[in-house]
């Protein structure tokens, strides 16, 4: 039986605006700032939650319309190694309530999840995805928002477990070289994801045709990794974006960007849309 989500619907605000633009995740920023100890980011929920709530004050001010809960390794695996396993759902709950006091409804909310690496059992991978879905789906994020996922087959697994709890949109993001044709990211909407998005670097982007991706799919997103060249490094951003924009590119983001490549793709995006 279904869970509690969400009655948001994304397409109702991409029929208004688009691209709508996805912040970093937080954990990139509080990692970046030695408050943790090695820790998972998302203890800092419980042990920092004014520093989350700036965080989060700080990627909307940018001109984020998506921004992320801090609860992308609020995932059992992740948490059971540093004696964190019974803290799980506090974890979860904690970063949907701060994102909520930290910035109300002026942002979609985006439950964060990340995936598992594939080498853990796949039973403990599927009871990861599922708790965690119920825990933001019960919170009531406006959308899950699954980053990281290697391949089709992972991206399978996870859309399953997730639908089997929750009825909260589910945006998926796979990475976009284990993705041979447009055939298997359409095969992951009739299992139940609500939006794609392809993940990887902007080399990585350019080798494939996008633009047709993007007509032939009506809806998909990027998801820009800059760790090779900052996107403050990449004269040609505006180039190679501006054909994407034209094309009907849904959203747009980078959930490991660094703040300063944030602020760098925001203003590309600003200045192409406003010509």
């Amino acid at each position: 039986m279904l869970r509690s989500g969400s009655t948001f619907s994304l397409l109702e605000v991409l029929r208004e605006q688009a691209p709508l633009l996805a912040s970093p995740s937080p954990e990139a920023m509080l990692n970046g700032q030695g408050l943790l100890e090695g820790l998972p980011a998302c203890v800092a929920n419980e042990q920092h939650p004014e520093q989350v709530r700036r965080v989060c004050r700080t990627v909307a001010r940018t001109g984020a319309d998506i921004v992320l809960t801090n609860t992308g390794d609020a995932q059992l695996p992740r948490l059971e190694p540093h004696g964190l396993e019974e803290r799980c759902e506090a974890l979860n709950n904690s970063g949907r309530a701060l994102l909520q006091e930290a910035l109300g409804s002026s942002v979609i909310h985006a439950g964060h999840l990340r995936a598992l690496p594939t080498d853990l059992p796949q039973q403990l991978r599927e009871q990861a995805y599922g708790n965690q879905a119920v825990y933001l789906s019960d919170t009531q994020a406006d959308l899950l928002w699954l980053t990281g996922v290697p391949n089709p087959a992972e991206a399978e697994l996870a859309v399953r477990t997730i639908r089997r709890v929750s009825h909260t949109e589910l945006v998926l993001h796979v990475k976009v070289d284990s993705v041979s044709d447009l055939e298997a990211l359409l095969a992951l909407h009739q299992l139940g994801a609500t939006y794609l998005g392809v993940e990887g670097t902007l080399d990585q982007f350019k080798a494939h045709e996008l633009g047709e991706w993007v007509e032939q799919l009506g809806i998909l997103g990027l998801d820009l990794n800059a760790d090779s060249v900052p996107l403050s490094e990449t004269p040609d951003l505006r180039q190679w974006l501006s054909p994407l924009l034209e094309a009907g590119l849904a959203f747009l983001g980078g959930t490991d960007l660094r703040h300063e490549d944030f602020r760098r793709l925001q203003g590309v995006v600003a200045d192409l849309c406003s010509e």
